[in-house]
Formats: structure tokens, sequence, C-alpha cells
């Protein structure tokens, strides 16, 4: 048989050629014949059509705002720095994952493998999004196909449900909240002792210093319901919105492994902030958690009880000068073991070294500021995470300990949710609650 015309072409010319047309055309031009076949899916096929094709369609992850590594994968729990990114791969996942979730998952006997990787997909197109201010392809199909509907789940595993729960905190959170479900389910997450482990990590995260994206999607939640009551006043009053819509919820990119800004504040932490803070009635704090032991009933639904929020915290932060002896980029020489936050035994990551800030914070007059601490930190996910820990005291006395994670990586903008708790307590009785800072400068 006659090689077909085409082929008569050099194959580096075909493939340029292919790589300038649609996806959807190249995979038709492979279903013509096997020596399409080949040159698109074989082994040998080129690395140059399959990265310019996934160019074609999304942001180029070598620049991710989340690579804190160039080439990482980092989205993938068994992916390290040296791992070369795999274009086809990657791209037919996304393609499939993003066709998946809007047609939805009818008559498929594999659902909860598909769900799996359809979610890993997703999560991935975040983690390797342009970072911000630049436009990004990814953050534009995510939004298109995520945002205004969301196909019915069945029960998920774990993992998989773990990987939906961070799509739905970075995407843009602006839906309608059933209070009767989320916010009583957010509330029992949030305000439960059995969620956090004992100061000073008594905040969102698992044992191994890892963000649980469950609780910290709870958190996120009640916060927003919170300040959904006042929040045309309280954007009126600040001038601008809230940064809740997804383009606030990644990096600006620190994809080098060096610091953006010449003063070595790499968190890009040091400036003003806005706060604010909720909690329950004690009374009813403890009867969540210890019922037996208080002598009331709570009722049918914790949506119906009050949560208070408290005014509007203004807050100043500036970096710490480093140890003369201290290099950029490098753990401080206070740091005696690799892996543990200098001011306590709190897991994170070393590809930056942990920032201290000092500062102070008010709500209604700056005459009655009270003295802040800060301690930004990577912690040790893949990608990191940018774990924040705050410390507020009044006459020398630390009252308030705050632990929380900025959404959206490094140099994001949506801001950090945590939970405050009493610094040193030990009892389990101490209360808590769920706070959200966000920078305006």
């Amino acid at each position: 048989m006659d090689t077909p015309t085409i082929f008569k072409i050099p194959p580096e010319i075909l493939v340029e050629i292919l790589a300038l047309l649609p996806t959807e055309s190249v995979s038709g031009f492979a279903q013509t014949c096997s020596q399409a076949r080949e040159l698109i899916y074989g082994p040998d096929s080129s690395t140059y059509l399959w990265r310019s094709l996934y160019l074609n369609l999304f942001d180029d992850p070598r620049t991710s705002g989340w690579a804190i590594d160039p080439g990482m994968d980092s989205s993938d729990s068994s992916s390290n720095g040296n791992k070369a990114y795999d274009w086809k791969q990657n791209l037919q996942g996304a393609v499939e994952a993003l066709n998946r979730w809007e047609n939805g998952f009818i008559d498929d006997p594999k659902k909860e493998i598909t769900f799996r990787s359809v979610f890993l997909s997703l999560v991935r197109l975040l983690h390797t999004a342009a970072p911000a201010p630049h436009k990004s392809k990814n953050i534009q199909a995510l939004s298109k196909r995520l945002l205004p509907t969301s196909p019915p789940l069945p029960p998920l595993s774990p993992e998989a449900q773990t990987l939906l729960t961070i799509l739905q905190l970075h995407l843009d959170p602006r839906t309608e909240i059933a209070p009767n479900v989320l916010v009583r389910q957010a509330r029992k997450i949030t305000y439960s002792v059995l969620s956090y482990s004992p100061y000073p990590n008594r905040g969102p995260f698992n044992a191994d210093g890892t963000v649980n994206w469950d609780i910290l999607n709870s958190i996120s939640t009640l916060m927003r319901y919170n300040i959904s009551d006042f929040q045309d006043v309280l954007e009126a009053d600040l001038g601008q919105p809230l940064p809740w819509d997804i383009e606030h919820a990644r990096p600006k990119g620190l994809a080098d492994g060096t610091s953006t800004k010449n003063d070595g504040d790499w968190a890009n932490a040091g400036g003003k902030w806005k706060g604010m803070y909720a909690f329950l009635d004690y009374p009813v704090f403890m009867q969540l958690n210890y019922p037996r032991t208080v002598r009331r009933n709570l009722p049918p639904l914790l949506s119906d009880e009050q949560e208070h929020t408290g005014d509007l915290m203004n807050l100043t932060l500036t970096l710490n000068p480093p140890a003369s002896s201290q290099p950029k980029s490098k753990l401080p020489s206070s740091v005696s073991s690799p892996g543990t936050s200098p001011s306590s035994s709190s897991p994170f990551s070393t590809k930056f070294h942990p920032l201290h800030y000092t500062g102070s914070s008010f709500m209604s007059s700056p005459d009655h500021a009270t003295e802040v601490r800060a301690e930004f930190f990577l912690s040790p996910d893949s990608p990191p995470q940018l774990r924040a820990r705050f410390t507020i005291s009044y006459d020398r006395e630390d009252r308030w300990s705050l632990e929380g994670v900025q959404v959206g990586g490094l140099g994001g903008r949506r801001g950090i949710f945590g939970v405050w708790s009493i610094p040193n307590s030990t009892d389990g009785e101490s209360p808590s609650g769920p706070f959200y800072f966000w920078k305006v400068d």
C-alpha cells in the first residue's frame, strides 16, 4: 500500500503543522490511519507536539505561582521537583476531566476511580494556573464549567472528597448558602474541640502539619456566612469588594524559588490587614462539646443558635530583620532541626525560612492598639501552603492565638482562614472559633 501523501512530508514539518491545530482536529487526524495514530499517540510521539497542544488550551505549568520547584507536578503527592512534566498525560486528563464534569458521570462502571482522576486533574489545573495578575486559561476553564452548577454526586472516597473540597474552597464561593445544611455542618466541625490538635497547633491542620481541607472549608463557609449579613455595608466602608472571587485564590508566583521583594518578605505579609472573627456563647460551645456536663438542651439545629461576629480588626505587620548570619531562602540559625517551626513543634516545608513579624491591632481606635506577633511559614503539603500564626497580647500578656492558612498560596489575595483560641490552653474547655484576615494594601 502506498504511503499517504501527507506522510511524505518530513515528520518534523508535519508535527509543526499539527501543533497549530485545535486538539479535536489532531485527535481526528490520529483516527485516519495507523501511521497517524502512531505519530500522535505512539511511544515516540513528539514532546513538542503535546506541549504545544497543551499550551494552546492551558497555562504553562512551569510558570505557575504554586510551583515552588519549576516543572514540579504540584498536585500529585508522589511527585517531586525533578520530575518532568508529562504534557500528554496531563492534557488528556484535563480535557477528559472538564468534559466529564460538565456532562456528568452516567453509567460509568468505575465511578470512584473516575471521580478521583477527574478531581485530581481539576486540582492540577488549579495548581498550575498562571500567577496573578496574568490572565489564566486554567482559571477561565474552571470558572466556566464549575461555578454555575455542580452535578449531584454519590458518596465519595476520602481522597476524592478531599480533592473536591479543595476545588470548592478555591473556586468562587459567592453561591447561596442553605443555613440549615451547610452552616450547621460547618459549625459542628469548626467549633468541635475534636477537630484540632492541642495548642500551639490548634488550627485547620492534620497531625503531620498538612492542611485539613474539610476544616478549612468549614471555617471559610462559616465566616463568609457570618459576614454576608453586612457584606454590602462592609464593602462600602472599605471602598472595595471582599476578595472572594476565584481570581484572588491563586498566587502571584514564586516559581523561581526566590523572593519577589527586596526586603526578603517572600510571604508578602508585611503591611495592612483587615480581620473579623466569630464565636458562640460559651454555654452553647460547652453544650456542643460536653453535652453531659451542661444543663441545657441544645436546639435541634445548631444553625438556630445565635453566633456572634466581632468588630472589624485593623492589623499592621512589619517584617522583623533577620539575624546578620541568616542568608535568604535558608533556615534561620535558631532552627535546631529542619522541618520544625522555630517557635513550636509545627512541621513545615524548608523551601523558605519562616518569617517573623511584629505589629499592632485595633478595632475602633488606634489609641487602643494591642501588640501582635506573627509567623509565616510553608506547610509540608504538596504543593506547600502558606501557614500563618498570630499572637495578640494585652499588657505584655499573650491573650489570643490564631492559626490559619492563606487560601490561594504565596501572594494569594483571598485571605487567611483559621481558628482563634487561648494560648497555652490544655484543658480542652477553652473557647475557640473561626477568624478571617485579608490584606488591604
